[in-house]
């Protein structure tokens, strides 16, 4: 079996295994509930994932989930050496100094492992 990410309810932002083609699934909700998803396809250009939402969110409701999850996930920065700059976007768990820390230990040892590199 397949695991598809699920959105809304109890599952939510879990991945679950399901059998492969299933229009809809109940999961157990509490100790006597259920709770129903409804089998979505997300498509970005010609690519897409299959998904599963809770039946109590519209379409519109799940991409905005998505969407805002990425927000609150990342934030925008702007690293800037002499007068060149670039965007980034940095985990919120990071600290601007441990983003730059990562940057530097990344780049060591990008040079130390290059073809005839070394610091």
């Amino acid at each position: 079996m397949q695991s598809y990410l699920f959105i809304g309810g109890g599952q939510d932002s879990l991945n679950v295994p399901v059998p492969p083609d299933l229009d809809t699934v109940q999961l157990p909700a509490g100790v006597t509930g259920k709770e129903t998803y409804i089998r979505e396809t997300l498509t970005v250009g010609d690519v897409f994932i299959t998904i599963y939402r809770h039946e109590s969110l519209t379409s519109e409701q799940v991409l905005n989930r998505l969407v805002e999850s990425y927000k609150e996930t990342y934030i925008r920065e702007t690293l800037t050496v002499g007068d060149a700059s670039i965007v980034i976007y940095r985990s919120e768990s990071l600290t601007p100094e441990q983003v730059l820390g990562l940057l530097v230990k990344y780049y060591k040892a990008w040079a130390v492992n290059r073809p005839g590199g070394r610091l």
